[in-house]
């Protein structure tokens, strides 16, 4: 009997610096998971639609803009499948969207970066796509995580 080998994931990291801010700060923001609309450009809404916020097994709808060439909306069902409040590190699974993705696993992380700053790490596993290439899921985590700092630091700035 031939064994079929499972078809290679892609895997990407990005990280942004956030200056002036504690990790502990920034990862009280992270793990309410259903407030990623308020860190993320491209999200209108992120509401837990099934479980309690910030359990395992949690569910959250983000609903976005249409996506390019489209007149419907962007969605997006994601589960929470590990939260480590020590490590400042959730990840998530992608359980159904109409953005391309047919698996994909995000970890976001928050790490000290000296006295005064921290990093948000957004690492990824997903299965190769058709409408994008990995470089182009790298570039876009990289922009998202560039940009969810940056709207943290300026949050807790305005605090």
């Amino acid at each position: 009997m031939a064994q079929t080998a499972e078809a290679p994931k892609w895997v990407g990291k990005a990280s942004a610096k956030v200056p002036g801010v504690l990790a502990d700060t920034v990862w009280a923001l992270l793990q309410d998971f259903g407030a990623l609309y308020k860190w993320i450009p491209n999200l209108d809404s992120s509401d837990i639609i099934e479980g309690e916020l910030g359990q395992l097994g949690c569910v959250r709808l983000n609903a976005g803009p249409p996506i390019p060439g489209s007149e419907v909306g962007s969605h997006s069902k994601e589960k929470l499948i590990a939260m480590d409040p020590v490590q400042r590190s959730l990840s998530y699974q992608v359980l159904d969207n109409n953005i391309g993705f047919n698996y994909y696993v995000g970890t976001i992380t928050v790490s000290p970066d000296g006295d005064d700053a921290c990093t948000i790490d957004w690492s990824f596993e997903a299965e190769p796509m058709l409408a994008w290439t990995h470089e182009q899921i790298v570039e876009y985590v990289g922009l998202e995580v560039e940009t969810m700092a940056k709207r943290m630091a300026e949050a807790l700035k305005a605090e």
